[in-house]
């Protein structure tokens, strides 16, 4: 009888301690599948992107922890070609195998070389520790755009062609202080120039515009407001003063002029006021004999009321265009008219996949069957189109 009891009690306590181990690597199996995930998948910071022409996209994910105090300790990053066989496990553009890292954001693609217009899928999983990973993240992907010129085909810029007009600086003269030849030498110096300017009191100003430009330098002041200073004579420094000035008040207008460097060189200041009115003709100043100037900064120049008696009149030394400066290009209104372009076109196979790159030398937006392709607003950014146009 003892023995009975005490062989029952071996099979008693056997029992229990399986049921304990299996209890813990059920516990064991379900932290490891349930605590950590990888979810917020995102290609150079956008979701799901089309027309990526980074050709080492960027991948970022967020890690999500049911514990506390969690971080990540690797990751493993599947790329493929399709949906099913990502679904299958062949990354037939990049595995990255286990990373031990703790980077989630802008981790390069490192696989394949990627072509243009290509579609990529990819997941990601996640490690909180040496034996802790995550279940793999639900699907993401991206698609490349064109990487070069090449990629766009046979296709050609079109558009509705306009004439092209380049703005030059023109029915004013250059003016400097009256001695010597400023057009072949003039002494290193620094020349101040002004003119009171009353506006006409029962006229509306419609647009005021104050442009200048000086070799070797030219800076423009409204009173005493410093309106900016040019430093290359082919071009001018553009001033819409519309909201700065009044109908009925008195306004000085000041240009200082600059010759520097080692040597004597031709030197000069060229410019214009157009004031612009709702009714008649616009009133126009340009730079010419009726300029005071002075080889010397006096307190209060720029002030209306100052006393330039001891100021002498500029000199005229030609007319704008001119040798040695030639033409000086002014600011151009390149504003056209929309450009409407449609094409008709019929599909007759089966549609698999369908996508569309464009530019324009401009902001632009695309339809397709009267409906606005896209969430984005006058598309693309804009740029220097003799430099870089996007698409």
């Amino acid at each position: 009888m003892p023995e009975y009891i005490s062989t029952h009690r071996r099979q008693l306590f056997s029992s229990s301690i399986t049921r304990v181990l299996v209890f813990g690597l059920m516990c064991l199996a379900t932290t490891c599948l349930a605590g950590v995930a990888a979810t917020d998948l995102r290609c150079e910071h956008l979701v799901n992107p089309l027309g990526i022409d980074a050709t080492k996209p960027r991948l970022s994910w967020v890690m999500k922890s049911d514990g506390r105090a969690q971080s990540q300790f690797a990751y493993q990053i599947l790329v493929a070609s399709s949906e099913s066989k990502l679904g299958t496990g062949r990354a037939d553009l990049w595995d990255s195998g286990q990373i031990q890292s703790s980077q989630s954001v802008l981790v390069p693609y490192a696989g394949k070389p990627l072509a243009a217009h290509k579609e990529c899928f990819w997941k990601v999983r996640v490690w909180s520790d040496e034996k802790t990973a995550s279940s793999w993240s639900k699907p993401a992907k991206w698609s490349m755009g064109a990487l070069s010129p090449s990629d766009f085909g046979a296709a050609a810029w079109i558009g509705l062609d306009g004439e092209t007009v380049n703005s030059v600086l023109s029915d004013t003269s250059w003016i400097w202080f009256p001695e010597g030849d400023a057009t072949k030498s003039a002494p290193i110096e620094t020349n101040w120039f002004r003119k009171e300017i009353t506006i006409p009191a029962d006229r509306k100003i419609k647009r005021a515009l104050f442009q200048y430009t000086g070799d070797n330098e030219c800076r423009g002041w409204l009173g005493e407001f410093d309106l900016g200073a040019r430093n290359n004579f082919k071009t001018v420094k553009w001033n819409d003063l519309t909201t700065r000035i009044e109908s009925g008040k008195t306004y000085v207008f000041g240009l200082v002029g600059r010759n520097e460097g080692p040597n004597e060189t031709p030197a000069g200041v060229v410019g214009s006021l157009t004031i612009e009115f709702t009714t008649g003709e616009p009133l126009v100043v340009r730079t010419d004999e009726g300029w005071k100037v002075s080889k010397s900064l006096v307190n209060g120049w720029n002030k209306v009321g100052f006393d330039d008696s001891k100021w002498v009149a500029a000199k005229v030394l030609g007319p704008v265009g001119m040798e040695p400066w030639g033409e000086t290009r002014t600011a151009e209104d390149r504003r056209f008219p929309a450009r409407w372009l449609r094409k008709e076109f019929a599909v007759e196979k089966k549609i698999k996949r369908a996508t569309v790159s464009y530019s324009g030398l401009g902001s632009s937006e695309l339809y397709l069957n009267g409906a606005k392709v896209g969430d984005a607003v006058i598309s693309p950014a804009v740029a220097q189109y003799d430099k870089r146009a996007f698409y």
